[in-house]
């Protein structure tokens, strides 16, 4: 279990970390954001409860629609799959 949530925050922190550097993004301010989330997430272990919030915050900090739609769509059909 420990080497899970360490290879989650590796990832998080270096891997998309970088990636949102060289975009000109701040992933500490967008964890900071949405921390109220991740936390319900992790403590749910279902984003059912929070997605129509985070999409909410993520269109308050002027995330493309398009971008919300395809996200919501994913996540909603992969919560179909897994709910078979």
């Amino acid at each position: 279990m420990i080497a899970f949530w360490t290879t989650c925050i590796f990832f998080v922190v270096v891997v998309l970390g970088a990636v949102c550097a060289l975009s000109g993004f701040n992933i500490v301010k967008f964890l900071r954001m949405i921390k109220d989330e991740l936390l319900i997430i992790v403590g749910t272990s279902t984003s059912d409860a929070v997605l129509p919030r985070l999409l909410a915050k993520l269109e308050a900090a002027a995330c493309h629609p398009h971008a919300l739609e395809v996200n919501a769509y994913i996540v909603r059909s992969l919560h179909r799959r897994h709910a078979l």
